[in-house]
């Protein structure tokens, strides 16, 4: 026996059995979770889940993982997605994660921020929100901020610790802060 082998089919089929417990638990609060879902420990749903909540087959979410989505914002991650450790997806409006997305470690994804004109003191400042959609095979590096209003092209790559706000075009490699594309994949 490989001790190797027989580890690994564990962890997978405890990720595997929590993934199940976590899309009964969006099934029946009237969400959409799809198959083989591989759920990490210590993954938080912040608010109880709802029917804006939609995730789809193979999908992955590491260890630490918060889902912060209060009805009626909106949440779509698609298939074979990866969200890594620690990382955080906070939705007012709507995150949409494509297919074959890889978010890696530490990263926040983000549809709002505080409004900061002079006249309202921070903690009590009304939430200005827009709509934040990552492309199809898209890559964020860990530590990347996405922020409020941000579009992100297929297969674009952010760089490590990179801020986003605005868009970042398909294919792009975007690096920085603010993130500002530097080259585009295959040049």
């Amino acid at each position: 026996m490989n001790f190797a082998r027989v580890y690994a089919a564990r962890t997978k089929g405890a990720r595997r059995l929590r993934g199940l417990l976590f899309k009964v638990r969006v099934w029946w609060c009237g969400g959409q979770a799809g198959r083989r879902l591989e759920i990490e420990r210590g993954v938080l749903i912040r608010w109880r889940p709802h029917r804006n909540i939609q995730i789809a087959d193979d999908v992955y979410l590491g260890q630490g993982v918060i889902l912060d989505v209060p009805y009626p914002a909106r949440l779509v991650v698609g298939d074979r997605a990866k969200i890594m450790h620690y990382s955080l997806v906070a939705a007012s409006n709507a995150v949409i994660i494509e297919a074959d997305v890889q978010i890696a470690e530490s990263s926040s994804i983000r549809d709002s921020d505080h409004d900061v004109s002079i006249d309202a003191v921070m903690a009590t400042a009304p939430l200005r929100a827009d709509a934040v959609r990552i492309g199809r095979g898209a890559w964020v590096a860990r530590g990347v901020a996405v922020l409020r209003g941000s579009q992100i092209g297929e297969g674009a790559v952010i760089g490590a610790n990179a801020v986003v706000r605005g868009t970042i075009e398909p294919n792009a490699i975007a690096v920085g802060a603010p993130a500002r594309v530097v080259k585009f994949r295959g040049e």
